[in-house]
């Protein structure tokens, strides 16, 4: 402790060493140079990549000069700057071996440059085989008819077709670009064909619609076309189709074919499409023979009944007199029996007893009629087969016995009696 005295000395007890206050070290002057900074980004990279190409080519390394030319065109292109540069590296690489997937993108650029013709060489020689070989020409095709080289993208476009028999993207190129309209037609059906087999049932029907336009009457579109309708479901399309094409044809074909549909229809008894080829054939024009007997059997099965018993009357004024009776009793009984017009199938046997007073069946029908309904018909019949200079002897004198006792008996006509 501490006292008064001066002379008196006081003893400090001094603190540890560890709880002295650290030294502090003395500050160095301010530098005058400063540090370097790193350059990073796009241009960094670029001066990086053309330093290793540099280097390379410098050391002689053929094998990294390639892989650094590559990367360095890689580079170029897929900032899209400096395209000709990037074009010039790829082409040099190509040369020294590249693989398919470089000769690509090379492709690529050229494309870019508006070269679509150099483009194309370049990818023609591709080691690719099936279907990339194949999607590699489809490519070709198309850069081939972009530069204006109609010939070149044809070939391309066929030997894609057979290196991929499956893919029909070649095959509906190629007929998209054909000036010749059955072969764009035939490059649409068969392009329709695969894909039905690949079940791309859309793209079927597109390519067979396209087929089918360019040509209707092209056998495989129209094949085609009536095939994929069918698969949906779509009768009616289908048929107006075959007609369709039936009258895209010329001369015997044409007709040929439309009787063949109106058998298949009759067949399937569908009578309104075989009516409709009918017409088409033109078979209402016709009124002897087997195609008029096949044109009226349409009529009779849609009940066309009216238009029928025209059709038989303007047969029977230009018929033969052997064809003619029969001709005769077709249209009476069709008067008599579902037209349900006695006096006009009383008409027609008038003229068939006037033709052929010997016809019995005609004679007989109107007694029938002469005792429900008139006896006009049968008093005209009788006369008319009585007086009829150009038939059999016996039978005029049949039908006059026949007008004696009805006009005696029934009639009280003496006149008409004395007469006959």
């Amino acid at each position: 402790m501490s006292s008064g005295d001066p002379n008196v000395h006081t003893r400090v007890t001094l603190p540890p060493p560890e709880w002295a206050p650290a030294p502090v070290a003395a500050e160095s002057p301010p530098s005058i140079v400063e540090p370097v900074a790193r350059r990073e980004g796009r241009r960094a990279e670029e001066a990086s990549l053309r330093a290793a190409l540099d280097s390379a080519r410098a050391s002689g390394d053929d094998a990294g000069e390639r892989r650094a030319a590559v990367d360095l065109a890689r580079y170029l292109a897929t900032r899209e700057r400096d395209l000709d540069e990037a074009v010039e590296l790829g082409l040099a690489s190509v040369e020294r071996g590249g693989d398919a997937e470089l000769r690509k993108e090379v492709a690529s650029w050229l494309e870019m440059l508006g070269e679509p013709g150099t483009a194309a060489m370049m990818l023609r020689e591709t080691t690719e085989s099936g279907a990339a070989a194949a999607a590699t020409m489809v490519r070709v095709g198309v850069l081939l008819a972009r530069a204006g080289d109609a010939r070149g993208a044809i070939a391309a476009l066929e030997d894609a077709a057979k290196l991929d028999p499956d893919d029909a993207t070649a095959l509906e190129l190629r007929g998209t670009i054909a000036t010749d309209a059955r072969v764009a037609s035939r490059c649409f059906a068969d392009a329709a064909a695969r894909r039905k087999a690949a079940g791309a049932t859309a793209a079927e029907l597109e390519d067979a619609l396209r087929a089918f336009a360019v040509d209707p009457a092209s056998e495989p579109a129209a094949a085609a076309l009536d095939r994929a309708l069918r698969d949906r479901g779509r009768t009616g399309p289908a048929d107006a189709v075959a007609r369709a094409h039936a009258l895209a044809l010329e001369g015997p074909l044409a007709r040929r074919a439309l009787m063949r549909i109106v058998s298949e229809r009759l067949a399937s008894h569908d009578y309104l499409e075989a009516l409709g080829a009918s017409l088409d054939a033109h078979l209402d024009r016709i009124f002897s023979g087997e195609d008029a007997a096949t044109f009226d059997g349409v009529l009779l099965r849609l009940g066309l009944l009216e238009v029928l018993a025209a059709r038989l009357e303007v047969r029977v004024e230009t018929a033969s007199e052997e064809q003619r009776p029969a001709l005769r009793d077709q249209l009476a009984r069709l008067y008599g029996g579902p037209l349900g017009s006695p006096r006009r199938a009383a008409r027609q046997h008038v003229r068939t007893i006037a033709e052929d007073p010997a016809r019995e069946d005609s004679l007989l029908a109107l007694r029938e009629l002469a005792e429900t309904i008139d006896r006009a018909p049968l008093v005209e019949a009788l006369v008319r087969g009585a007086a009829a200079k150009h038939a059999d002897a016996e039978a005029r004198a049949h039908c006059a016995r026949a007008l004696a006792v009805l006009a005696e008996e029934t009639l009280r006509h003496g006149l008409l009696a004395e007469w006959a």
